[in-house]
């Protein structure tokens, strides 16, 4: 099974799919790339449900690889069906690959394996990382700033609910760096079908903290974007 498939780099234009939108929204327009030999070999060794049911079903999978900001020997791997079944990610690098299942131990395990390099410029999208792997009962953390993010079903949502969410989104803003190298971040944060007002101190090792989440709005028409595990 061939899971290392290039990415289509044709520069002809064509509509994002929702998984282009899912990723866009959390890691922002990377530089799409190959996976490499190694890679793609050491990815065939790991458990992740998308490839088995690939691999029962024969339908096609296409592997995408993101370098990361933040992580100098680590990349994110993204997997997903091309039939629209899936998507779901681990990391992939120097260490055997990772599946990022939702728990926080795999994020902490590559920030202490990895050279993780926080700094003004990347902690920003560290924590929309972060927040989007580690999941609570109802799923990602999402950070959001615009209705564009696709956790909204924007289908479903009334103009007073628009003007109401709208009046309360704003990008994610550094707060402050202490001398010890601990930053502060504040961030509008989806959970469930809810939106927070939040803060989070991030450790240099990449621990994070919410300090405060105050709730904004309630019961907001949302899609389900948990990745498959």
């Amino acid at each position: 099974m061939n899971i290392a498939a290039k990415f289509n780099s044709s520069l002809q234009e064509k509509k994002p799919s929702f998984f282009d939108r899912v990723s866009d929204a959390v890691f922002g327009r990377r530089a799409w790339g190959y996976l490499s030999e190694k890679d793609s070999r050491a990815l065939r060794l790991i458990e992740l449900p998308i490839l088995r049911q690939s691999s029962e079903s024969a339908s096609p999978i296409e592997a995408l690889r993101y370098d990361l900001p933040f992580y100098g020997s680590r990349s994110l791997v993204e997997v997903r069906s091309e039939q629209g079944k899936g998507q779901t990610w681990c990391l992939a690098g120097d260490c055997s690959p990772a599946p990022l299942d939702g728990a926080s131990a795999p994020i902490h395990d590559a920030n202490d394996a990895c050279s993780l390099a926080l700094n003004k410029d990347t902690v920003i999208d560290y924590v929309r990382f972060f927040c989007f792997f580690v999941h609570g009962d109802d799923g990602p953390f999402f950070v959001v700033q615009d209705l564009n993010h696709p956790v909204f079903d924007l289908e479903r949502i009334n103009p007073e609910e628009r003007a109401t969410i709208e009046k309360e989104l704003r990008p994610p803003e550094l707060l402050d760096v202490s001398e010890d190298g601990v930053f502060k971040v504040s961030a509008v944060v989806m959970y469930g079908n809810a939106l927070f007002k939040t803060e989070f101190m991030v450790q240099p090792s990449g621990n994070i903290e919410m300090l405060d989440d105050t709730p904004v709005a309630g019961d907001i028409p949302a899609l389900k974007l948990k990745p498959n595990y």
